[in-house]
């Protein structure tokens, strides 16, 4: 059986890395997540990544895709921890989700997939550059 895929388009940059970095560490301090956009929006990362995407299509994506972002780390850190998103292992140094009879460090479930790593570099359990290569937009 082929099974279809879904391609997603990651921007990956400084700014943006520094944009989810102040999310996690607001959110998970207990801070208002209806109170961190505009603190993003303050802040010379997202200031900086308006600058260079000055297309007010493309701003109104990225805005679009912060809320999301805020949104996703509201439902990971609140939701059941028995949910689908919720049960990975690290394999390789990688978030693995159950898929089938085994786990795969391929399927992800977008931001929902970031909060765990942001959880698990703090661990210990996956490395810095790993961590790094999971930070972005889609």
């Amino acid at each position: 059986m082929v099974r279809p895929t879904t391609q997603i388009l990651r921007l990956q940059c400084l700014e943006i890395a520094d944009l989810q970095k102040m999310v996690w560490h607001t959110r998970m301090k207990d801070g208002d997540s209806c109170l961190i956009l505009p603190v993003l929006k303050s802040s010379d990362a997202y200031c900086a990544l308006m600058r260079t995407y000055s297309c007010v299509r493309v701003q109104k994506i990225l805005d679009s895709s912060i809320s999301d972002m805020i949104r996703k780390l509201d439902l990971w850190k609140n939701i059941r921890p028995d949910a689908s998103f919720r049960e990975f292992k690290i394999i390789d140094g990688r978030v693995a989700y159950k898929e089938g009879v085994s786990y795969s460090t391929a399927t992800t479930h977008g931001y929902r997939t970031l909060w765990p790593y942001f959880k698990e570099v703090e661990a210990n359990r996956v490395s810095a550059a790993v961590f790094e290569t999971a930070l972005g937009i889609e």
